[in-house]
């Protein structure tokens, strides 16, 4: 099982071929981490249909923000790479 969230913030909206390719919708994010409510639900809702341990994280100019988002994964158990 895959799945593909979009973070936006401060870079403006997702160019269209790439919003045309995702599943879900994208997510403002407010925090450096993208462990932020929408989502955490998404994540949990997520494993309950399939248990998740991995976990693949890419960004641009985020190089924090990848930081605390993988730290806040492994707290939750998960293999993070990136």
């Amino acid at each position: 099982m895959n799945f593909c969230i979009v973070i936006i913030q401060g870079l403006g909206a997702t160019v269209e071929p790439l919003k045309c390719l995702l599943r879900e919708q994208p997510i403002s994010k407010t925090q450096f981490t993208m462990l932020v409510g929408d989502v955490e639900h998404r994540l949990d809702s997520l494993q309950r249909q399939k248990p998740i341990d991995t976990i693949i994280l890419v960004g641009l100019e985020t190089h924090v923000c990848i930081i605390a988002t993988c730290i806040d994964l492994i707290h939750r158990g998960l293999n993070v790479s990136h």
